[in-house]
């Protein structure tokens, strides 16, 4: 549900904010860190987006899985270690495979880094499997 009123909220959300409140379309769009505007706001996967404007609060209801990080921010990389749904930071992101890449720290990031498709196809297999559940 996105929240329009031009008033901010007092109360934090209870919710995480994904990518630290930053807006994710415009890290989609234009590979850029735009801090997001608490009048819309809204919520994906268990975490609450924050967008720039009210057009990208639209554009990311439109098609949320095309600007949401990839395993919806857990570092996947513990993931597949087993370590189970660590979430991931967004200091330790990297954009690949036209998807950002949460990691909950350097070491997971480079792990990544050194086989990406692995990652990627790993994070396929995952979403494929919680579609069919």
């Amino acid at each position: 549900v996105a929240s329009t009123d031009s008033t901010p909220s007092v109360a934090p959300s209870p919710l995480p904010h994904a990518l630290d409140g930053f807006c994710a379309v415009a890290l989609h769009e234009h590979e850029q860190w735009v801090v997001g505007d608490p009048r819309w706001t809204t919520t994906y996967q268990g975490r609450s987006y924050i967008f720039s404007s009210p057009q990208a609060l639209q554009r990311f209801q439109a098609s949320p899985e095309g600007f949401a990080p990839a395993a919806s921010g857990i570092d996947i990389v513990l993931h597949a270690q087993q370590a189970g749904p660590t979430p991931g930071e967004r200091r330790y992101g990297v954009w690949c495979d036209d998807q950002i890449f949460l990691f909950a720290n350097p070491d997971s990031l480079r792990a990544f880094q050194e086989n990406p498709s692995y990652y990627i196809e790993y994070v396929r297999q995952i979403e494929s499997a919680a579609a069919g559940s």
